[in-house]
């Protein structure tokens, strides 16, 4: 956040019972991001992770919701994100 602070206006956590179990980060464009060129009207997933204790409650459908919210409240048209082989979320 050092390099854009900025960037912490694009970031969310997922809390139950006060303890974080989901964490997202989106990047928009003109932030720096080294895996990814956003484009002007998009806004970029650069990270998503959710505890495994809390997979199947929703959590990270409630993150990229909270991330559509805020690409649009940004402007942005459109919402994208990368998913590594063999995540088991590649499928979702």
């Amino acid at each position: 956040f050092h390099k854009c602070p900025e960037m912490m206006k694009v970031a969310a956590v997922a809390l139950v019972d006060d303890q974080v179990m989901g964490f997202i980060q989106v990047v928009l464009h003109g932030m720096p991001c080294e895996i990814h060129t956003v484009e002007k009207d998009e806004a970029y997933v650069y990270m998503i992770a959710v505890d495994p204790d809390a997979r199947g409650m929703g959590i990270g459908s409630k993150l990229l919701e909270w991330a559509d919210d805020i690409g649009r409240q940004r402007g942005c048209e459109t919402i994208s994100l990368d998913v590594l082989g063999g995540n088991k979320a590649i499928g979702l």
